[in-house]
């Protein structure tokens, strides 16, 4: 079941994401001053009732038992798929979910790095010798005993402790034994049981205080 499961998720993610994603777009709010009649919210049901609302955009709720990582690899941009069963298991599944987990921050860069050594070691261009006053480059080390410099507040310090969770880890805490209602146009593929890929996670709401 498992094995099915990954390889249907896996081509729908690559068949349907960019519907998905322009579905997103076209759903993010529209330009201040901008006039439109509001829509109707998308009608709300339970997990259970998914298989008869197949083409539809709704609002799924249940309590999110179980999950899964279904693939080894992912989607570029997104990361890894994981799939949230709600209500029942995966073995009796009536529905599930699949969204991305957050992707760790990129590695910043700093504008010294990309110079010559010899330019990073004389705090100026190549060849130049540093000069009395002259402002270390960018991320060049302060000498021993240098004082702070003024303004330095604790937003510059990196924090401590263990790094946030970042990919599957992450949605898998941030879903795993609550309950959660997801929107989107619930898909069916071959003998799989309905899902709604949803890569916006604010589309995804944890019930607050009912776990």
């Amino acid at each position: 079941m498992t094995r099915i499961r990954t390889l249907i998720v896996m081509s729908c993610v690559t068949a349907l994401a960019p519907v998905a994603f322009a579905q997103n777009a076209a759903n993010a709010p529209s330009a201040p001053g901008a006039s439109s009649a509001p829509s109707a919210p998308p009608p709300r049901i339970a997990a259970a009732e998914a298989k008869n609302h197949i083409g539809e955009t709704v609002t799924v709720c249940g309590k999110v038992v179980d999950n899964r990582t279904v693939a080894k690899y992912g989607l570029g941009g997104y990361g890894k798929p994981v799939s949230f069963d709600l209500d029942q298991p995966e073995a009796n599944s009536v529905f599930y979910f699949v969204t991305f987990g957050v992707l760790p921050p990129r590695r910043q860069h700093s504008a010294a790095a990309a110079q010559p050594a010899d330019a990073q070691a004389n705090g100026g261009a190549a060849g130049t010798p540093a000069t009395a006053g002259t402002t270390p480059a960018a991320g060049t080390p302060p000498a021993a005993g240098t004082p702070p410099a003024a303004g330095a507040s604790a937003a510059d310090t990196p924090p401590s402790g263990p790094p946030p969770l970042t990919g599957p880890q992450e949605a898998i805490a941030a879903y795993t034994d609550k309950r959660v209602c997801v929107t989107g146009k619930i898909v069916n593929a071959g003998s799989s049981q309905p899902f709604i890929l949803q890569p916006d996670r604010s589309q995804i709401k944890v019930q607050e205080g009912s776990k």
